[in-house]
């Protein structure tokens, strides 16, 4: 079932407003038609303001490149099981760099093309999102000792938690397909 329409003449304004005027960085590699999940979160001011705000948080403070964007994206999706936003960030992990089957090894939770640095950062990202914010010590020793600050350790939990907004958004609302599925998830319906 459609629970939301992605269009609706009595949207509030500013949620009309922000669609029209929604710019979508180059990186991403889906066009802005194609995000349902934003047009969906539309219909509640309060639920698309928050998605904006931290996007732009993560615009303007973050320090991760695309590439580990994406990675962390891939990874979230596959833990929360949202083959929405598995196949939205494979094509955008794909503009961003990755290989196909890059994107499908990350999903799986495999190093793919990662180098052990950013396998490490991911095996975090997988745990804060399999375990509502609780790590286990040797994880997150395992990504320090990797090379990675206690800043980026830090922002690591701002892209889980903008991931896991727009993934749980999606299974709620049961966003319908608007775009080609990710390997290994043709055929996916939220009602499925």
């Amino acid at each position: 079932m459609v629970r939301l329409n992605c269009w609706d003449a009595d949207w509030p304004l500013p949620s009309v407003t922000f669609m029209v005027n929604m710019k979508v960085p180059d990186w991403v590699g889906v066009p802005a038609s194609s995000l349902l999940a934003p047009a969906e979160m539309a219909h509640a001011p309060i639920v698309l303001a928050a998605y904006q705000g931290i996007q732009r948080a993560i615009a303007e403070h973050g320090s991760f490149d695309a590439r580990t964007r994406e990675a962390i994206a891939l990874a979230v999706g596959a833990v929360d099981e949202c083959a929405y936003c598995q196949s939205a960030h494979t094509a955008s992990a794909r503009a961003a760099g990755w290989s196909l089957a890059d994107t499908v090894a990350i999903r799986d939770g495999q190093p793919a093309g990662t180098d052990p640095k950013l396998g490490r950062l991911l095996a975090l990202a997988r745990e804060i999102a399999a375990n509502v914010g609780n790590v286990s010590d040797e994880t997150w020793k395992a990504a320090a000792a990797a090379g990675w600050t206690d800043a980026e350790l830090t922002e690591l939990f701002a892209h889980v938690a903008a991931n896991m907004y727009t993934n749980c958004f999606n299974h709620y609302v049961q966003t319908e397909p608007d775009l080609p599925a990710a390997p290994g998830l043709e055929g996916w319906s939220p009602r499925s």
